[in-house]
């Protein structure tokens, strides 16, 4: 897992429709203390996977769209260690959660 902090205090957010991730990108996923429960963003949010933030072990969802780029080599991390400029966990770490939780 990807403990280092990114070096300086700005950094710009932006939502990225080419559907690729750049170099340094963190995609942000939403925390289930933000977004809600299972039974919360089903009618909404189908495909959404339950993980956890690989930075601080909080509940994060995870979109089929997330995913593929992770797996794309993208990292990820939930909104709050993102946004506080959290280097992110990759690939490994998602198949890692998954099969600590069963799911892999």
């Amino acid at each position: 897992m990807g403990k280092e902090k990114r070096q300086g205090a700005y950094f710009k957010i932006t939502p990225n429709p080419s559907g690729r991730m750049n170099p340094g990108d963190v995609a942000c996923c939403p925390l289930v203390s933000n977004v809600g429960t299972w039974d919360e963003v089903k009618e909404k949010h189908h495909d959404w996977e339950l993980s956890e933030c690989p930075e601080c072990g909080a509940g994060i969802w995870l979109s089929t769209i997330a995913v593929a780029l992770i797996r794309e080599g993208g990292r990820y991390a939930c909104t709050k260690c993102a946004l506080q400029g959290a280097a992110g966990g990759t690939a490994e770490d998602l198949k890692r959660i998954r099969k600590e939780h069963g799911h892999g």
